[in-house]
């Protein structure tokens, strides 16, 4: 759903020769209360039916416009064209029987009905799929459309949970005239529009997910999580009723005076019951630390980092913080001690301790594709033997798993990828240097080529690296480095 800033909510609000630009305010109010109808009429008057789940963000676009993506299952399960178009339409309206509908779905551009819009005559092959009864009520765009397959995944991480808009920038001195180092220069920041600005400053929210998700723990006996702040005397934490509490004891403790819980297993026991208060603002307080060890790469947040990393120094090694602080070589003043923790341990001297501690952090650096003289961790370069880190990096291409499944997939290949892989071997195994692109839509076995691929190049003691356009592609490979381009063998 996509705001209109023609609707009339707008537009009769607006003073004389003022554009729609210059209320922000209004934007935003009027959308929101378009959405809440829309919710009315999704989840109370079930126009589709009865919602079992649903999960809908706000997003806004570079203009400004704010939009709402929603992802609905319904109880009943649709399998017939009948069954769809009680819900969805894709053909051009009648114009005589229906005006203001036809008018509202060609603004948004075969039954032989065509319209003429922008010069051009289309016809029902290029109607967005929508719903004749919200576009009708909302007059505006609303794409509605029916995924009964693993597609929905798709939409779920393309659209519902792929985050907010960013853009790149560097600062660059007038006079300077040395060479610009585009990627030392890059920062991470957020586009905000002025009505994206209106709507959190009117606290109105950004996202929705029905049912509540708990994330339910799961320890041994007095081996559950406690937290606390800096300033909090340990032996008082400790002998807290609070700190001998968790989700799971809660459970435990509940089935021995109730026996209407003994009959729930732990995951459908939050259906029933509800945690208490102050057990709720124990689980607050877990994840904000939590949150806190795993920082955010928002260079602005500096001081945010450094609290983060002093309150998980408490409760955990430096391995599990990640950031990208905008002063790196101060990170390590504050918490060298700390990060070196381990090898005081081993009785080193100082100088050693100081050593094994980068060549750790420089073999971490390496495994991210960078460098630690780039971090500027102390005045002079650090330098480790060339050939020890070219060793690792061949031992650890050669030490890949290789799945048993894999070794079998070039057996079960049809003709077409049998030829596929044919022809990519007999050029890997003869050192020539070729391209080769596999394309076809989804499902038609290109990754089933790729195992097939690297599982028997590795085999051979070859390295074969495999690159991903995304995380969710590189998931289902051995992937051992990231790249922008399709998977390529060398």
């Amino acid at each position: 759903m996509i705001c209109n800033p023609n609707w009339k909510e707008i537009s009769n609000e607006l003073q004389p020769h003022e554009e729609t630009q210059y209320r922000p305010d209004l934007i935003a109010r009027v959308f929101r209360a378009k959405l809440e109808d829309l919710k009315y009429q999704l989840f109370k008057r079930e126009i589709f039916g009865k919602v079992s789940a649903y999960v809908y963000v706000i997003e806004h676009q570079k203009r400004g416009l704010p939009h709402a993506h929603f992802l609905i299952i319904l109880r009943r399960k649709l399998y017939a064209p009948e069954s769809f178009d009680e819900i969805v339409s894709a053909e051009l309206p009648d114009k005589d029987n229906n005006l203001h509908l036809y008018t509202a779905v060609i603004k948004r551009s075969n039954n032989g009905r065509t319209a003429r819009i922008r010069d051009h005559d289309l016809d029902n092959r290029w109607v967005v799929p929508y719903n004749p009864y919200l576009v009708a009520m909302f007059g505006c765009h609303i794409n509605v459309e029916i995924c009964c397959t693993i597609k929905a995944v798709k939409y779920l991480y393309k659209y519902i949970y792929k985050g907010h808009d960013h853009v790149a920038f560097n600062l660059v001195p007038e006079e300077s005239i040395h060479q610009i180092d585009e990627i030392e220069r890059f920062q991470s920041a957020r586009w905000i529009a002025p009505p994206e600005a209106m709507w959190r400053i009117f606290g109105f929210i950004v996202n929705e997910v029905h049912p509540v998700v708990y994330s339910l723990h799961l320890h041994l006996e007095n081996q559950h999580q406690v937290t606390f702040r800096t300033h909090e005397n340990l032996t008082k934490v400790m002998n807290s009723d609070l700190s001998a509490k968790s989700m799971l004891t809660e459970f435990f403790a509940t089935n021995q005076i109730d026996q209407n819980a003994r009959k729930l297993l732990y995951r459908e026991f939050s259906e029933f019951y509800v945690w208490s208060q102050q057990y709720k603002m124990w689980t607050v307080r877990n994840k904000q630390i939590v949150i806190g060890r795993i920082v955010t790469a928002n260079p602005f947040e500096g001081e945010d980092i450094i609290e983060s990393y002093k309150r998980s120094s408490i409760i955990s090694t430096s391995e599990n913080f990640y950031c990208n602080p905008t002063n790196p070589r101060d990170l390590w003043e504050r918490f060298k001690q700390d990060i070196s923790a381990d090898f005081q341990l081993v009785g080193c001297s100082s100088s050693n301790v100081r050593t094994e501690t980068l060549h750790f952090i420089s073999k971490i650096l390496e495994s991210m594709g960078k460098d630690i003289n780039s971090f500027h961790f102390i005045d002079q370069n650090i330098d480790f033997d060339e050939d020890e880190f070219l060793s690792r990096e061949i031992d650890d291409e050669l030490a890949v798993p290789i799945p048993k499944e894999d070794l079998h997939t070039s057996t079960l290949f049809n003709s077409k990828q049998q030829n596929a892989y044919n022809s990519i071997l007999q050029k890997v195994l003869s050192n020539q240097a070729v391209a080769f692109f596999i394309d076809g839509p989804g499902g038609t076995g290109k990754t089933f080529l790729y195992k097939a691929l690297l599982a028997t190049i590795r085999t051979k003691q070859l390295i074969a690296l495999a690159a991903a356009s995304s995380s969710v592609a590189a998931s289902i490979l051995l992937v051992v480095e990231l790249h922008i381009h399709d998977l390529k063998f060398h």
